[in-house]
């Protein structure tokens, strides 16, 4: 009986180890795919994008929205031309979260088709999505660095902006030596919540964005040439002014921080405010320049 079961365990246990063979030889074929490195991000190119906007010319041709012929062969020229650029782009790493804006944009931009409307209303909706796609070009082919001078800019004004506005409000309750730790890091918190968030806008080419930043224009030229003519007003005379604002005191002294203070205004203030001042009339060119491609 052991005799005759033994050939077929062996033969099982043969089984078992060429199925084991087998299945080593099929993993040693299959290759571990490693986490992408920036050589390969940087290969990546715009099919995706490119063959979604392909169907959005025969949704073009069929949409009831659009009734003018002519209108639809503009519409196809219009998209054509940016097809063709968008072969020609590569996603380097730095660019690939605007990569996947693009490719989300794409997508609604095909799903705005199921929409039935007037025909002003669907060309209106139409040109916003040839504005945002034209803008992105800049992007891919390096001339896209016009957004982040915006933003950094933008963003280092709300700096200025949070430490120039405290001691302002100080002078005005009467102050003017003094100035509340309080109100510096509400007004820290605040702007730089400000700019983080417009930021975010600009990214996307948002017309709320570029609102902002026009919004915010007139109060940083405003609180500039307030500190620009203030250390005009004391250029040399430093001194005289801290004596002036100690008799202005109770007890006519002041503590070693405030003096401190108070010379740091003199000097360092109405230097940060000409810095600020510059920083915003170059954002305002800027936008001016492009401001075709917010949407």
């Amino acid at each position: 009986m052991n005799e005759e079961k033994n050939p077929k365990v062996s033969e099982e246990n043969s089984a078992v180890n060429s199925d084991d063979s087998q299945s080593e030889v099929i993993v040693s074929k299959i290759d571990v795919k490693a986490a992408p490195l920036d050589e390969d991000i940087k290969a990546k190119d715009l099919k995706e994008v490119i063959r979604i906007l392909m169907g959005i010319k025969n949704k073009i041709l069929k949409s009831r929205n659009i009734k003018s012929h002519d209108m639809k062969q503009t519409y196809i020229k219009r998209l054509d031309s940016i097809i063709e650029d968008y072969k020609n782009y590569e996603v380097s790493y730095d660019l690939l979260s605007r990569y996947f804006e693009l490719l989300d944009m794409a997508k609604r931009f095909s799903l705005a088709f199921r929409i039935s409307e007037g025909e002003k209303e669907f060309a209106k909706r139409l040109n916003e999505y040839f504005i945002f796609f034209e803008a992105a070009k800049s992007d891919f082919a390096e001339q896209g660095k016009w957004i982040k001078t915006i933003k950094m800019l933008f963003f280092f004004s709300m700096f200025c902006l949070a430490l120039l506005v405290p001691p302002l409000l100080s002078t005005m309750n009467g102050n003017s030596g003094q100035m509340s730790g309080t109100l510096l890091i509400v007004c820290i918190v605040l702007f730089a919540g400000i700019g983080v968030l417009v930021g975010k806008q600009l990214n996307k080419r948002t017309k709320f964005s570029m609102a902002l930043c026009i919004c915010f224009m007139p109060i940083s030229i405003m609180i500039s040439l307030y500190w620009i003519t203030f250390g005009m007003s004391i250029w040399g005379k430093i001194g005289k002014y801290i004596g002036d604002v100690k008799a202005s005191m109770p007890n006519g002294q002041i503590s070693i921080v405030n003096e401190l203070y108070l010379k740091i205004s003199a000097m360092g203030f109405p230097i940060l405010a000409g810095v600020l001042l510059i920083s915003i009339i170059i954002v305002a060119v800027k936008l001016y320049k492009n401001r075709k491609q917010f949407i």
